[in-house]
């Protein structure tokens, strides 16, 4: 790869994009979302998921980045952020990271109607293992619509419009 090329990656990476990705997750949140660190941090999660399944694709010679480095530069970017120490920034990532552990996950096992086939899911990165679609519940969400947006998610399957969610007042 040329100097140029990586220069222009580079810039997009630590600037363009950049800009557009802290304004789009972060910036506009709502003040008592900004004022926790684990709140801001799921956001850059966000972000970086945005920025890996939609930006590189459309250009493929951008850097895939670990959540960890593309922490970094959001936070050396974002002037919400920017005024934090390295310390500060590797100390706030370092709580989300240990605060995440503890923030419940909700899924859906699906079944074949045989029951002898199971849908697994498996993350993009080379270390992803196979497991039910499912992920973290978000801030005052339901359990089950946690599930059922999961699974959207992660598959594009819709179980409320296939009609395997009851109500809630028949769920158990």
């Amino acid at each position: 790869m040329t100097e140029t090329k990586l220069h222009l990656e580079d810039s997009w990476v630590n600037a363009i994009g950049l800009d557009d990705l802290c304004v789009r997750f972060i910036i506009n949140l709502p003040r008592e979302e900004l004022e926790s660190v684990e709140r801001i941090c799921f956001q850059v999660e966000e972000a970086q998921w945005f920025y890996e399944d939609f930006v590189r694709p459309l250009d493929p010679a951008l850097p895939s980045l670990s959540l960890k480095a593309f922490a970094m530069r959001i936070f050396q970017h974002c002037p919400l952020m920017s005024e934090w120490s390295e310390y500060h920034h590797a100390a706030a990532f370092s709580e989300f990271l240990a605060y995440k552990t503890r923030v419940p996950v909700r899924g859906a096992i699906l079944l074949n109607e045989a029951m002898d086939k199971v849908v697994l899911v498996k993350g993009w990165k080379k270390n992803a293992n196979w497991s039910f679609p499912r992920g973290k519940i978000n801030k005052e969400e339901k359990d089950l619509d946690c599930a059922v947006r999961e699974v959207l998610e992660e598959t594009g399957y819709d179980l409320k419009a296939a009609g395997l969610v009851k109500d809630e007042k028949h769920m158990k």
